[in-house]
């Protein structure tokens, strides 16, 4: 072996430690900003759209009451987002009101959204670190 192929094996696993701990933390805070969301009929939860490059358009026609079936729709598209811009949406008409009214609903805190974003360091620090020890 060579210092030259040496040195690529070292930054081919470099860069596959930091392509997952950036996915898992795509995908923490896709979770949190998820299962966060107030559910009364579950559509609100269901509306969050995981894409790339452009944000999402329009609705869908999924109701969650638990979050599996939206955060598991997450989950493909986060993974194929290293390197581009990943963007979650939700177009319900009443999502700002969820996410800023307090008192609008009593099933979940407002700025559940805003908080999970806040910890979007600390939750990839975090994974580099786990990442990054074995």
């Amino acid at each position: 072996m060579s210092f030259e192929s040496d040195m690529k094996k070292i930054q081919e696993r470099f860069e596959k430690r930091l392509h997952n701990a950036t996915v898992a933390t795509l995908l923490n805070v896709t979770r949190q900003v998820i299962v966060g969301t107030a559910v009364k009929t579950g559509r609100a939860m269901g509306n969050w759209q995981a894409t790339i490059n452009t944000p999402a358009n329009g609705t869908v026609d999924r109701t969650d009451r638990s979050g599996g079936k939206t955060y598991a729709a997450a989950v493909p598209v986060a993974t194929n987002a290293v390197g581009k811009t990943y963007y979650l949406t939700n177009n319900v008409r009443y999502i700002g009101k969820l996410e800023l009214i307090p008192g609008y609903t009593k099933k979940t805190e407002t700025g559940w959204v805003r908080k999970s974003v806040k910890q979007f360091d600390k939750i990839l620090a975090h994974n580099i670190r786990a990442e990054f020890r074995g």
